[in-house]
């Protein structure tokens, strides 16, 4: 928007114009800027006048003092009174307009010290102790945030200044010091600050109006070739032979406008380059991320496959070698019968090897292709009350825990969303080590679930015989075993299985246990439902079933152990 005289209007009074605005522009800045660096820096200094003095009124109630508040009669009226003449005699010394503490107590806020030497001469007029605080949201910013609060204020004193410092006592109880300060003095200090300001501002406006016309005498005329120069420049004509005469600044600013249309020259061919050499960077990186691109899907095709090979044989070879351990424990059972007491006692134990190492293998193909099985055997999650889950489990153990004599508590348990199955194979696992791993004391197990942060968290704690800290990893890998098969039975799946379901639901599990002081197992099973890869394709990688004759087993396993 232009005005209809503004273009008639000389460049000197164009000049003086600007110069004028620049001025009053330059001078109200410097006045608001010096106005408020002189109010901050007030206001800093109080609030660390403040704070120092919470931090002094702070050491005069004795201690044990807030910890010992718990009603009216806790405190003696000697101990009170003490405390409200030192701290009189504190806001004395430091110019204070206020000095008291509060402590948050069901809800409701107590006056647990306090005093105004401008009020209480007869100490008749300060708050009493445990007096109740008429507003109970009055420090909410402090006891919200458990940081100090800064704060101006307008009351029956004035303008003040307020601070609050929040403490917690041993009892886990939140209390506060405060402080506060009449700053009516300081609003004069600074309206006489702002006074001097102003003044100061309009001297430079004057002295600036001066200048102004002096300069737009001396630099109007060379200024209007200058501006008729750059706007030739700015039109593609950049061939311009610049030259002007005066002061040193115009000559100054005259050579600059010329080296400057060289620079732009250089810059536009520079410019263009660079166009160039990024089109055919851009060009050779897309084809190094298609590139890129493709080999990633090559990639994960071929883990694919290779997931699904190592599914099939694990699957297949523990499926197969159930055929020859059948053969084996058929013929040595043949063995045992006929031949049982007519052969040496060495034959006799021989025969009772063979069999416990034919049903152990039968354990071990049966838990390693229950845990092969963990992703493509799984069913889709499912709402699942972990509670029913714990609950089957348990009925599941019924004769072990009978046996040691077992104690199984829990607290409220959730509902989530998982494979119903394999989370009851977790809690039977996790149980059944804690039971079977056991000290003289029969065993006390508690399971508890705790919310986390997207997540539910589970535990599982026992009274056991735990183990050395160094062995928290090793005991999720599989066949690894922290004592001998004939002193604690087992495959060394067991864990490696739960590792498993765990992480196929998006969750983590680790354990923290101490040699001698029992053991706690955690588990986490997350909100948001992750699926298995076999389900996110829409098909599965489980082998086709096969049906297998019946035949001899020295335990059949029930669970993974």
């Amino acid at each position: 928007m232009t005005f209809p005289g503004f273009t008639r209007i000389s460049i000197r009074h164009k000049l003086q114009l600007f110069t004028g605005l620049v001025v009053v522009g330059a001078s109200v800045l410097f006045s608001t800027v010096n106005y408020l660096t002189q109010r901050d820096a007030l206001l800093q200094g109080i609030d660390q006048k403040l704070v120092t003095a919470t931090y002094l009124a702070e050491q005069v109630p004795p201690p044990g003092y807030f910890e010992g508040i718990e009603n009216e009669s806790s405190v003696s009226k000697e101990t009170f009174d003490n405390i409200v003449d030192t701290h009189n005699k504190l806001c004395v010394a430091l110019g204070l307009q206020y000095l008291w503490s509060c402590m948050k107590i069901d809800d409701n806020i107590h006056f647990t010290t306090s005093t105004s030497p401008g009020k209480d001469v007869a100490k008749q007029d300060h708050a009493p102790f445990f007096a109740v605080h008429n507003d109970p949201h009055a420090f909410d910013g402090v006891f919200g945030r458990m940081e100090a609060d800064y704060s101006s204020f307008h009351n029956e004193w004035g303008h003040g200044r307020m601070v609050l410092v929040p403490r917690v006592d041993s009892n886990g109880r939140a209390y506060c010091f405060g402080a506060s300060i009449g700053i009516n003095d300081v609003h004069a200090l600074l309206q006489r600050s702002l006074a001097e300001s102003v003044t100061l501002g309009l001297v430079i406006l004057l002295v600036g109006f001066l200048a102004s016309v002096v300069v737009s005498n001396s630099i109007s005329r060379p200024i209007v070739h200058l501006t008729e120069v750059a706007d030739r420049i700015t039109h593609g004509e950049l061939d311009q032979d610049v030259k002007a005469s005066g002061s040193t600044e115009l000559v100054s600013l005259s050579k600059s406008i010329s080296e400057m249309s060289t620079a732009i020259r250089e810059t536009i061919a520079a410019l263009e380059l660079e166009i160039d050499e990024r089109k055919a960077a851009q060009g050779a990186l897309q084809q190094h991320r298609d590139r890129l691109e493709e080999t990633v899907r090559q990639r994960t095709a071929e883990l694919r496959r290779s997931n699904e090979d190592l599914q099939q044989f694990a699957y297949v070879a523990s499926h197969d070698l159930q055929e020859p351990l059948r053969t084996i424990r058929g013929f040595t059972e043949l063995l045992r019968k006929r031949y049982h007491g007519q052969l040496d006692s060495d034959a006799d134990e021989f025969i009772d090897f063979v069999c416990d190492g034919v049903s152990r293998m039968q354990e071990l193909i049966l838990a390693l292709l229950m845990y092969a099985r963990v992703d493509t055997g799984g069913k889709p999650f499912e709402t699942v009350d972990v509670g029913s889950s714990l609950d089957r489990a348990l009925v599941n153990l019924g004769g072990a825990i009978a046996e040691s004599d077992a104690k199984v508590e829990h607290g409220d348990l959730p509902t989530v969303e998982a494979d119903k199955n394999q989370l009851t194979q977790v809690f039977q696992n996790v149980l059944g080590n804690a039971i079977k791993f056991r000290g003289e004391a029969a065993p006390r197990i508690r399971v508890s679930a705790e919310r986390g942060e997207n997540e539910w968290v589970f535990s599982v704690q026992d009274n056991g015989i735990g183990f050395e800290p160094r062995f928290k990893e090793r005991v999720f890998a599989i066949f690894q075993r922290l004592h001998s098969p004939g002193k604690y039975p087992g495959t060394g799946i067991g864990l490696a299985y739960c590792k498993k379901v765990v992480e196929r639901r998006g969750g983590r599990i680790w354990v923290e246990s101490e040699l001698g002081k029992g053991s706690t197992f955690h588990f986490t099973i997350p909100d948001r439902i992750s699926r298995p890869l076999s389900e996110a394709d829409g098909k599965t990688d489980a082998p086709p079933q096969r049906e297998f004759p019946p035949g001899p087993s020295c335990v059949p396993p029930v669970a993974v152990p």
